[in-house]
């Protein structure tokens, strides 16, 4: 199954900037850490937000759970990471990560929760 309106993902500036990309943050720093070391950085989240959202459009979902935000699908697979030695892929992303992330569909939007 394909992650419901997925068409709609949203991943927000703060959500990269503040929590995803912040070293400093007491939950996100380990998350920063590994996206970090991939080559995404604070001041091109843009990046990280297009290669998320990319992964959301194109891996399964592989587990569904009800929470107090609402429905809550992980999503599973390869994440394109930026590589500057190496530009062999569209925009210089030939390097893979194989996270898990999650989203929050809402009627009119999709929202990352991490």
């Amino acid at each position: 199954m394909k992650l419901p309106s997925a068409e709609l993902a949203e991943v927000p500036r703060p959500k990269v900037v503040a929590y995803l990309l912040a070293p400093s943050h007491r939950f996100g720093r380990h998350k920063a850490g590994y996206f970090l070391r991939f080559g995404f950085t604070a001041p091109d989240w843009e990046i990280l937000a297009a290669a998320l959202k990319q992964h959301a459009a194109t891996h399964e979902v592989a587990k569904v759970r009800e929470n107090s935000f609402g429905t809550s699908y992980a999503v599973e697979g390869q994440l394109v990471c930026p590589d500057g030695a190496a530009a062999v892929g569209p925009h210089g992303l030939d390097r893979v990560a194989r996270p898990n992330y999650a989203w929050i569909c809402h009627r009119d939007s999709t929202t990352l929760q991490t």
